[in-house]
């Protein structure tokens, strides 16, 4: 299988590179080559798919061609339409700790803590200091979707590296083990609403459950790779998802 990535490069420690080795994919990044499917990739947290894409999209299915807009601000937006709950404050209003991160940021772990209320910065998004404290530590899920929710891992960090990719114990989570079947309908009509087919999501649950950010260009942290059952079981749950829907894309459905 010949797959197009278009506009940007893949990079190399792009998760989709690992899913391509599994499934012996081939990755084409210039236009004027053969290939069976196509990828929409643009690094761009905000953008607009240019003519080129338009006109591919006439004759072809292209993967994630409606996930343009992956800010902060979206994110949150889309969430809290879906989900009812609310996630982002005025930090020149709201009384207490808050999380500052760059709006347009994605994976540059930007975030800090808010002393609030204070002055908002230009670019900048603020939401609730979701705790989800557990013996000096936080719980972050990472939800894997292929059009729907296929699989999760728990990450465990230390408070103060909150914001980092340091983490103290990643595993394996049975999607009914950690949420509810009404949240997992919930999580993917959001990623229909993005226009995300293939991204990650990250999740935190504070009695009711966040989406915190989408990534649909993601890398692999090099954490993962210290746990190979964990890393193995999910990579081949990606892969085999990702083969089913490019099955269905070649025969129309």
């Amino acid at each position: 299988m010949k797959v197009l990535f278009y506009p940007d490069k893949v990079v190399s420690f792009a998760r989709i590179r690992v899913i391509f080795q599994i499934m012996g994919w081939e990755i084409i990044e210039d236009i004027n080559k053969d290939f069976d499917i196509i990828f929409y990739w643009n690094v761009e947290t905000v953008n607009k798919p240019d003519n080129v894409i338009l006109r591919l999209s006439e004759d072809y299915h292209i993967i994630n061609l409606g996930c343009n807009d992956v800010s902060k601000e979206n994110v949150t937006g889309i969430y809290e339409r879906i989900f009812g709950n609310t996630l982002e404050i005025n930090p020149e209003k709201y009384t207490g700790r808050a999380v500052a991160k760059t709006n347009l940021g994605q994976g540059d772990k930007s975030g800090k803590i808010a002393n609030c209320p204070c002055r908002k910065k230009e670019g900048w998004h603020y939401q609730k200091l979701l705790q989800d404290i557990s013996d000096g530590q936080i719980s972050e899920f990472r939800v894997f979707v292929v059009d729907k929710v296929i699989a999760v891992n728990e990450k465990r960090k230390r408070i103060d590296n909150r914001f980092q990719t340091i983490v103290e114990k990643n595993e394996y989570k049975l999607i009914n083990e950690v949420f509810t079947y009404d949240e997992v309908q919930k999580i993917n009509e959001f990623c229909k609403e993005i226009g995300a087919e293939y991204c990650e999501l990250d999740i935190l649950r504070d009695k009711e459950l966040y989406i915190i950010d989408v990534n649909n260009i993601s890398g692999i942290g090099s954490f993962e790779k210290n746990n190979k059952e964990i890393y193995n079981k999910t990579n081949q749950q990606i892969s085999e998802a990702l083969n089913d829907k490019a099955s269905k894309i070649l025969k129309g459905c």
